[in-house]
């Protein structure tokens, strides 16, 4: 029976991320590469349900949230002006971002590919490119918060129209019955919708991106590419989707211990640095700075060694999603320089 094509670059993969970052040791290399990946993130990921927070409400909280205005809040202008300022910048910033993203998935290609890390020049070569697919993310974060939004609003209505009742207990079993099927309903739909919205998304960036990258594919026909692909062999891609969870999720929870480690140490001197600054501050708000100072740098420090920590992890799955997409066609992607 033939090998499926998921496992073989599991250790080539390995090896190439060994090759890149190891051979030799080049601490420039790495901060290019941490910049770039701090952009474009870690790629698909697996969705780990968290824990469920158990509460009951009394009557008398009922009451409180039946007494809640929102006319209070919208009354005053300089409130609703704050909130609309917030907004517009949430929205700004994360449409930024998302078009920094689209840009520097190219350039992180280019880097893996050619071995030959840089930024500059292959950001401004990928910036078209990187415009079709903050274009293809744009969408698909439209069509998810239309759906889910629309899925969510129709629980808090029924919850709502629940909560307007004043007392479960004067509900019929029909009634209540209906309120929970509604509720499970829906957020089984949103998870799934989630979960699916996310295989479309990390397969674009896992494939869509190099093959627009090498095969000079607009979006459109990218996608188009995909998809046969897909079809295909849809057992392929079944298997690479699975094992590449596998994957993630064992190197999260390895990953989460080592970072929950670093972190505790960081919170600890993080409050006892806000301890000190307190007490500074007291005798004169100037004393105060230098520990603030210091925390911020120790929030930098954080971030830093977290992106530096996880780096190799999200250069491994790179290449792993790179080397797979090769095996099933070898056009999509092409190795230049010390990997050709």
């Amino acid at each position: 029976m033939t090998e499926l094509h998921a496992f073989g670059p599991v250790t080539t993969a390995f090896g190439k991320t060994k090759g890149l970052l190891l051979e030799p040791l080049d601490i420039w290399l790495w901060v290019k590469l941490v910049i770039i990946t701090f952009f474009v993130g870690s790629g698909a990921g697996v969705s780990n349900p968290g824990s469920t927070l158990r509460y009951s409400l009394n009557r008398e909280e009922f009451s409180d949230l039946q007494s809640f205005n929102i006319q209070d809040i919208l009354s005053d202008p300089m409130i609703v002006a704050i909130i609309l300022l917030l907004v517009l910048v949430v929205i700004a910033v994360s449409l930024l971002f998302s078009y920094l993203r689209g840009v520097f998935s190219f350039v992180l290609v280019d880097a893996l590919t050619t071995g030959n890390v840089q930024i500059i020049r292959p950001f401004q070569d990928n910036m078209r490119r990187g415009f079709k697919a903050f274009l293809f993310n744009l969408a698909a974060s439209i069509v998810s918060l239309a759906v889910v939004g629309s899925v969510i609003a129709l629980i808090v209505l029924v919850l709502l129209w629940a909560i307007g009742t004043g007392d479960f207990e004067s509900m019929s079993t029909a009634g209540l019955f209906a309120l929970i099927l509604v509720v499970t309903l829906g957020i089984a739909l949103v998870f799934s919708f989630s979960l699916l919205m996310s295989l479309i998304i990390g397969f674009f960036y896992d494939f869509g991106v190099p093959i627009m990258y090498f095969k000079g594919f607009g979006l459109r026909q990218a996608l188009r590419n995909v998809i046969g692909l897909v079809r295909k062999d849809p057992l392929e891609f079944l298997v690479y989707v699975v094992l590449r969870w596998v994957f993630e999720l064992a190197v999260s929870l390895v990953l989460g211990v080592i970072l929950l480690f670093l972190f505790a140490i960081f919170i600890a001197l993080g409050i006892l640095t806000i301890i000190a600054a307190v007490e500074a501050a007291k005798i004169s708000i100037l004393l105060a700075i230098p520990f603030a100072l210091a925390l911020l740098i120790g929030l930098l420090l954080m971030i830093l060694i977290t992106a530096v920590v996880s780096l190799p992890v999200n250069v491994y799955f790179r290449y792993y999603s790179l080397d797979f997409l090769k095996s099933m066609d070898p056009s999509a992607v092409t190795y230049t320089g010390r990997f050709g």
